[in-house]
């Protein structure tokens, strides 16, 4: 028969694959996903030696997959959601044009073969809700899009580039299980040095903000002590405090007042030492007058005995 193309999908069609199916030699699209077909897979599609197409997912079939010498041409694989059980048969590891390869939901269990990875056309491969256990290959991640979850694998999951060689790498006959997955304390290492030496840099950069913070308050006090507390009359140069008075409201600027009463007008102004001071600067006829000199001398007096 010359039929190339043969899509039975989304129907109600019961019952076993039929052995005939072998006799469709031009065969290279075959389709019936999505049906109710059940029994096991037929070893006669081998037969089928154009075949690159196979959708057989949501079905009903069941047994292992057969180990069927599909044709190196062979580019698409789908039995998913069916309950096929036993392990993957090493022959699919053969067929180096396949690019997708879907066997989730069903029942298989044993390992993942090594070299399935390996497939350089391979694209696609969900592996997920099986029974597959082991060590999950590390060339699996060279796969652009792979799904392996709700399978009791373990050990560590590998990382592709860093814990396996390239695929360019892979050998070409028999896969060395002892280099494939190497143990990834080296990038464990890598990242815990990272890490170190970020803490680092941020501690020294702490301590250089608080050193320069301690170097300022120092600078501050040592000033202050130098000019002399101006708050306090005990201590201070009254030379200098005047030069910083001057310096602080621009020589009694205006802009500096902030009141005016009987005696004299009052300054806001912040010295050196950081502190904001309020002064009064007597008036010029009241500071040439005696009495007014002694009066606020008295005045500012009792103010300065006063603790706030």
């Amino acid at each position: 028969m010359q039929l190339a193309h043969l899509n039975l999908s989304h129907n109600l069609l019961t019952g076993k694959i039929p052995s005939s199916i072998g006799k469709l030699i031009n065969l290279n699209f075959f389709d019936a996903s999505s049906n109710q077909v059940n029994d096991t897979i037929p070893a006669e599609l081998a037969l089928l030696s154009y075949l690159r197409h196979l959708d057989l997912s949501s079905n009903q079939l069941s047994g292992q997959l057969p180990p069927i010498e599909v044709p190196i041409s062979f580019q698409y694989l789908d039995l998913s959601h069916n309950f096929l059980t036993r392990p993957i048969p090493r022959e699919l590891e053969q067929l180096e044009n396949l690019e997708y390869l879907s066997l989730n939901d069903n029942d298989l269990n044993g390992t993942i073969p090594t070299r399935l990875a390996y497939l350089s056309q391979l694209q696609h491969l969900n592996l997920s809700h099986n029974n597959l256990s082991g060590r999950v290959p590390c060339s699996v991640y060279s796969i652009k899009v792979h799904d392996l979850s709700y399978n009791p694998l373990n050990g560590q999951i590998p990382r592709y580039g860093y814990d396996c060689p390239p695929s360019s790498q892979a050998p070409s006959q028999v896969i060395n299980k002892t280099t494939c997955c190497k143990a990834i304390n080296s990038s464990n290492m890598l990242t815990l040095l990272i890490s170190l030496l970020v803490i680092v840099f941020l501690g020294l950069l702490a301590f250089g903000c608080f050193l320069c913070r301690k170097i300022h308050k120092k600078q501050t006090k040592a000033r202050a002590m130098k000019h002399g507390d101006i708050c306090s009359i005990r201590n201070y140069d009254g030379r200098i405090a005047y030069k910083d008075i001057i310096k602080a409201t621009n020589d009694f600027d205006i802009k500096y007042c902030i009141g005016t009463g009987g005696y004299g007008s009052v300054y806001r102004a912040q010295l050196l030492s950081g502190k904001v001071v309020a002064l009064k600067k007597l008036h010029r006829f009241e500071a040439e007058d005696p009495i007014f000199d002694k009066s606020f001398r008295n005045k500012e007096q009792m103010f300065s005995n006063i603790r706030h």
